[in-house]
């Protein structure tokens, strides 16, 4: 009998339940770029946050064995001016010989009564698109079941940056990639080749400034709420995450964060992705300085690609001239079990992709 509950094993039953799931869906003629996770990847993730979020870190269980997992992480944004208790999450897997058995649904539906009982508004998640995944097919039905349990948000265009192409360029199969590459070097030499004096790394002082950028902009209607904890754990991490700063005078004007996680597509390789990109008031030419030295970065400590997952298309234009071109967009951001009264249209400010 399939049982779903907290998970309080060890790290390495869920990163191979998600790997294997993973691979086993989006290999071959369904190839795309997936994380491939490490124990020390999913515990910066989501596995280290504090007791509170244990409710929404949940496992299926055939026995003593782990086949399923659905992960979140509370956090609180803002929805057309109105606070809301939220779960951000995702990492849904069920092992393939597990796939006809109800773990995914008790899964879905264990979150579910998980979120009722601790008072959460909604779950954000980001799900898979592509018209020819499992992922799509199963969300799709889902979503026609129960409508007012299932809410899609929008799409997220991912940007990227092949800083090695020469180890990546093998592994493409498809012509409209191929040509993508082939774009990115030729608009590789717009990228500022230098860093100015005024970008460096983040410093643990930097931490209430890049917390007021954040909470500048009053034309964002759904925005992530940051507490200095969870922002601080977000900007810098011994293993996963780092940060560069744009200093402006006295303050820090624009700050782009970054984190570390394996992707594979036909082969493994080492990716970034840029997970917290804030501009603030900066010019495009700081923009793209500021991008161009995290970008440089990167590829000096070894990534084969760098990739940004952007929830607007404001700054298209500096991600084009720093090299990045858009792949296609397969990734929607969706809300399980939202209130009936939240409204999510409009524009969309800064999230962590997870």
């Amino acid at each position: 009998m399939i049982e779903v509950k907290p998970f309080q094993g060890e790290t390495a039953e869920l990163v191979a339940v998600i790997n294997t799931t993973w691979q086993a869906h989006y290999s071959g003629l369904k190839a795309i770029w997936r994380p491939h996770y490490e124990n020390h990847d999913l515990e910066w993730q989501v596995l280290h946050a504090g007791p509170e979020h244990l409710p929404f870190r949940l496992a299926a269980y055939d026995g003593d064995r782990v086949i399923g997992c659905f992960l979140g992480q509370k956090h609180s944004f803002k929805v057309n001016g109105r606070m809301t208790n939220a779960v951000q999450g995702s990492f849904f897997s069920v092992l393939p010989e597990f796939s006809a058995s109800p773990a995914a649904i008790k899964l879905i539906n264990a979150m579910e009564r998980q979120c009722k009982s601790h008072d959460v508004d909604f779950f954000l998640g980001y799900i898979n698109y592509a018209k020819n995944s499992p992922a799509f097919h199963f969300w799709s039905k889902y979503a026609r079941a129960f409508s007012s349990r299932f809410r899609e948000v929008g799409p997220v265009d991912f940007w990227i940056r092949i800083t090695n192409p020469k180890d990546f360029g093998g592994q493409l199969m498809r012509f409209s990639e191929k040509f993508a590459l082939q774009c990115a070097r030729l608009l590789s030499v717009l990228t500022p080749s230098k860093n100015e004096p005024h970008i460096r790394a983040f410093e643990d002082e930097d931490l209430s400034d890049c917390l007021k950028l954040l909470k500048t902009d009053e034309n964002i209607t759904f925005s992530q709420v940051w507490s200095e904890n969870e922002l601080r754990s977000q900007l810098s991490s011994e293993r996963s995450a780092k940060t560069v700063v744009y200093q402006d005078g006295a303050g820090i004007g624009g700050f782009c964060n970054y984190y570390w996680t394996d992707y594979a597509y036909n082969e493994r390789f080492r990716c970034a992705i840029i997970d917290l990109l804030e501009f603030g008031a900066l010019k495009l030419k700081q923009r793209r300085s500021l991008l161009a030295a995290g970008t440089r970065s990167l590829s000096d400590a070894g990534a084969t690609a760098v990739m940004i997952p952007a929830v607007s298309r404001e700054y298209w234009w500096t991600f084009l001239s720093c090299g990045y071109v858009p792949i296609q967009s397969i990734c929607h951001l969706v809300c399980l079990y939202p209130k009936e009264d939240l409204d999510f249209t409009g524009r969309r400010g800064t999230f962590k992709f997870r």
